[in-house]
């Protein structure tokens, strides 16, 4: 067990490439969740165009963002080929997101506020942030790449928040520093964890600020920019061994 706590101060990656579908929708669209045909994500019946619709929508695509609401009821919603939208948010859901199939998000990221996301075996790819307040996401089991940043809080007090990850969790940006924030009282799980940060600058600092430490029972990977824990007093406990690649862009602080 290695057992670090940071005040001053590779291993080659495997990159999932995501195919993405080759036909856009003529023009961006919020897309509602309704499932009046079945459980089936990529089924046109399953989506309206308004909140609590009767079907009357499309399959979101890689300009629409996907949407988990009241009005979707508690009927799950299961991802079984590879889905590319421009984001996905779960608001007053009940159901359950279910993956068993490739998942990219583009730049309007994912923002989660209740409901349940049940990952997979499968690598999620988000463009932008993912921004969790409440719910549950649990069995993440491959890989999660952020191009943006990682926030898990707890909207109230009387909201659960649970965010479980056994498979390794990416911070691949590009174009600044990246956030990964994780607030009191939410039930975390985290097993790998990549920096790849591809900035090329001074701008490629991934700033942890995450209560309670951070507990890793795989390996920490560092091959480009920097892991800080240093600027919030971040404990960092790993189980598996912590790899620092031999490049002045690789760091941790």
């Amino acid at each position: 067990m290695y057992r670090v706590h940071l005040r001053k101060s590779a291993c080659l990656l495997s990159t999932v490439a995501l195919v993405l579908s080759s036909v856009s929708p003529a023009f961006a669209a919020d897309l509602y969740w309704v499932g009046w045909s079945s459980t089936a994500f990529g089924t046109a019946g399953n989506w309206s165009t308004a909140r609590g619709g009767t079907g009357d929508g499309t399959v979101p695509g890689v300009a629409d963002v996907a949407i988990f609401s009241k009005e979707s009821g508690g009927q799950n919603s299961i991802i079984t080929s590879t889905i590319a939208v421009k984001g996905i948010i779960i608001e007053a859901y009940t159901g359950s997101l279910i993956q068993h199939g490739i998942l990219g998000i583009g730049t309007s990221g994912l923002r989660m506020g209740s409901g349940t996301f049940v990952g997979g075996n499968f690598p999620i790819t988000l463009s932008g942030s993912l921004t969790q307040t409440g719910g549950v996401m649990k069995y993440v089991q491959n890989s999660l790449t952020l191009s943006g940043s990682l926030s898990v809080t707890k909207a109230s007090s009387t909201v659960q928040s649970v965010h479980s990850n056994t498979g390794t969790l990416v911070f691949r940006g590009s174009k600044a520093d990246q956030n990964f924030t994780i607030g009191s009282s939410v039930i975390k799980t985290f097993k790998n964890l990549t920096i790849n940060n591809r900035t090329g600058s001074t701008d490629d600092d991934v700033i942890a600020d995450i209560s309670g430490g951070l507990f890793l029972s795989g390996a920490l990977v560092v091959t480009l920019g920097n892991l800080d824990l240093d600027t919030n007093d971040v404990n960092l406990v790993s189980r598996g061994p912590i790899t620092i690649a031999n490049t002045a862009q690789a760091t941790l602080t």
